[in-house]
């Protein structure tokens, strides 16, 4: 089939960000599917990415706001420049639908609702997170300042969410969490979760330091940031307390400048902002600490630990977001602040159970968490809404 695939931005694994498209694009291109991709870029793209990309796609249309993200120094003319082109991209996805025929349309972007608010081809949606739930939670942690801008992007992302809806029936959440949130617990839709790389995410040369910690992210991510103070403000002054010899591991890129100035006034924690590669990272430490307080989707962090066979100690928001058919995670998760520090010091304790729960869990991402399964779904369901638009047309 005639795919034309519509993303809010260049998904590769040589690009900062989500993954999930790319993997889906591989996989349908595997198929002997043509996929058109037609893209927002956020980002500079290496040439490296863009190359694989042209070999699993007919062609790429491409709408960069990089430059202007770069350039701009106040976030509402980043949101203004953002603006103009998704107008652009509206106009030539028109006429791009006029010259050529496509079979179905794979929709990811809530903010790029404007494309195919008129089409008449069959859509799929990939809903994937509940951007409103997020939002509305941020802005609880929100200063003043900001919230004015966090406010008008919650509006915007809660009437496309409601459009989406509307507009098709083949719509795909990437948790029950997530879709719960937006539709109700007894949704007919499908979930559609992220996939590992499982030869990528495993132990090399699992050697844990004792009472050691280990946090992974994009550092400037407010969620991931808000868990990284909350790591070394809340958390290490109980474990000095407690344990002998505690450190942290902060691991990720764009640290802002308040985080690493709050990890410069202890020699047990460790900011490394970039690196090439976190997995001897994680190889080293003891537990993966992920005290995540608002977030929607699935956090991919978690899923590489309990791959790479850590044992992980969550929040219940994150923890909602990888729980597949009811199926008990085997992660501890706690919410209060002590309950959350008194799960890492058992763990510390208990070399046992630490183990039994990165076997569990490197055995629950292997069962559930597939791209290639995943993939198919989606397959599926675009033949669904090419058929159903066919019945239709009589």
């Amino acid at each position: 089939m005639k795919v034309l695939y519509i993303t809010p931005d260049f998904q590769h694994p040589h690009v900062p960000g989500s993954h999930r498209h790319y993997h889906f694009i591989k996989d349908f291109h595997r198929r002997g599917h043509q996929v058109t991709l037609f893209t927002l870029v956020q980002q500079d793209v290496p040439n490296s990415a863009l190359k694989e990309m042209k070999t699993l796609t007919q062609r790429i249309y491409m709408f960069s706001v990089a430059e202007a993200k770069k350039s701009s120094k106040s976030r509402l003319s980043k949101e203004m420049a953002q603006r103009e082109t998704i107008k652009k991209m509206t106009t030539e996805f028109r006429e791009l639908i006029i010259r050529e025929k496509f079979d179905v349309i794979m929709f990811h972007g809530k903010i790029l609702y404007p494309l195919i608010a008129e089409t008449n081809i069959p859509v799929v949606i990939d809903f994937c997170d509940a951007t409103s739930m997020r939002l509305l939670i941020q802005m609880r942690h929100e200063s003043v300042k900001k919230f004015p801008l966090r406010f008008t992007r919650y509006l915007i992302a809660k009437s496309n969410e409601k459009h989406m809806l509307q507009k098709s029936d083949q719509i795909a959440f990437i948790s029950a969490r997530d879709r719960a949130a937006i539709v109700g617990p007894n949704s007919p839709y499908d979930v559609v979760p992220n996939g590992v790389d499982l030869n990528f995410w495993m132990p090399k040369d699992r050697n844990p330091q004792p009472n050691t910690i280990a946090l992974t992210g994009v550092m400037s991510y407010q969620p991931n940031e808000d868990a990284a103070m909350y790591l070394i403000r809340k958390v290490m002054p109980v474990l000095r307390e407690r344990v002998d010899n505690p450190h942290l591991y902060l691991i990720g890129r764009s640290p802002t400048p308040a985080l690493v100035a709050e990890g410069k006034k202890h020699d047990d924690v460790t900011v490394t902002g970039f690196v090439d590669d976190v997995r001897p990272y994680l190889d080293k430490s003891m537990v993966f600490a992920a005290p995540i307080h608002f977030a929607s989707g699935m956090q991919n962090k978690v899923l590489e630990a309990m791959a790479m066979q850590m044992p992980v100690v969550t929040t219940s928001v994150v923890s909602e977001g990888v729980e597949i058919d009811n199926v008990e995670m085997p992660v501890r998760v706690a919410d209060d602040e002590n309950a959350f520090t008194e799960q890492i010091i058992k763990l510390f304790k208990d070399s046992a159970t630490c183990k039994r729960l990165g076997d569990e869990g490197r055995t629950y991402v292997e069962q559930h968490f597939v791209w290639t399964e995943s993939a198919a779904k989606f397959e599926r369901m675009c033949n669904t809404a090419i058929s159903k638009a066919l019945e239709k047309a009589g």
